[in-house]
């Protein structure tokens, strides 16, 4: 692919043992630990040239034993932080930290984001644990975090359909309103443009009946199996009610939304499955189509 061989061309080959895809970033392997701990200004340069996210993880050899990261962890981080948990994703050289307050963590000007990948050759991720104790949440974490073969697989196929230079017939961009237009509820908009297909939203009518519930998936544009993605707004039923239904049916693309939004649209949708079965009414979706839901989200961050 183009944009990998722009960057094996512009970072130092030695330095550089695998390339690959996650999404939208492209994450450099490194075996060389001395560049692992000082690739800043290089990878600065590079992403100025080539206005794309790129991230450097050390090779699984060079990361520290586990029980080692968690101990420097536990040493290096102020106690108020109250770290909960500590478990790694040695796939991807990644060790997540959930903590309630994750600016401890982080600390002033990332000080201690840096000292612990300095010292334990870790990439840390840090998660908010919720104030009070939330099984639904856990559940989605652990989901996420357990499946970390196949997000992998996924998200390296995601990032080739990014960076790839597809054609289409179009040469236009085309709004269709499949809910919500003239109506409350069940929003969706179909989104064409001349490289992608994107579905923004994909609610339910709460209060309709029949069809009225769904958005209008019956026009000829629509086919899920041509989307490229999925746009979550915020976690209400009419903007994303219907969301694990694409996924029962089918859809096996990416879903975006906000951390807060997914955990949330989780518990609406439990909650969805629940009241319709107390109510003798055959729901739209199962768990199993909220599970797919959850395992191809990616999370984004405000901003």
């Amino acid at each position: 692919m183009e944009i990998l061989e722009k960057v094996k061309n512009i970072l130092p080959k030695e330095a550089t043992s695998r390339i690959e895809l996650e999404g939208s970033e492209i994450i450099v392997y490194t075996k060389d630990r001395d560049f692992f701990v000082e690739h800043e200004e290089i990878v600065r340069k590079a992403v100025e040239e080539l206005k794309k996210r790129i991230e450097i993880r050390p090779e699984s050899s060079l990361c520290f034993d586990q029980e080692y990261t968690k101990q420097k962890i536990m040493e290096t981080v102020p106690k108020e932080a109250n770290i909960k948990n500590i478990y790694f994703e040695p796939e991807r050289s990644i060790v997540i930290i959930a903590a309630e307050k994750p600016g401890l963590v982080i600390g002033k000007g990332g000080e201690t984001f840096k000292q612990i990948k300095k010292e334990t050759f870790w990439i840390p991720r840090i998660e908010r644990v919720p104030p009070i104790k939330s099984e639904i949440i856990e559940g989605i974490r652990k989901v996420i975090h357990t499946e970390v073969k196949f997000r992998k697989e996924f998200l390296n196929k995601i990032g080739e359909t990014i960076f790839s230079e597809r054609k289409t017939n179009r040469d236009w961009i085309r709004i269709i309103g499949l809910g919500s237009c003239r109506e409350v509820g069940r929003s969706c908009f179909l989104i064409e443009t001349p490289k992608s297909k994107v579905l923004v939203d994909c609610g339910v009518n709460v209060g309709g009946t029949n069809s009225n519930v769904f958005p209008y998936f019956q026009t000829k544009e629509f086919d899920y199996n041509e989307l490229d993605a999925i746009i979550v707004s915020h976690s209400h039923l009419d903007h994303l009610g219907c969301v694990p239904m694409l996924y029962e049916h089918g859809y096996d693309g990416p879903l975006y939304l906000t951390t807060p939004t997914i955990d949330l649209a989780t518990l609406l949708w439990l909650d969805y499955i629940d009241v319709m079965q107390k109510n003798a009414v055959n729901p739209l979706f199962t768990a199993r189509g909220v599970k797919e839901a959850v395992k191809h989200s990616i999370p984004l961050e405000y901003g």
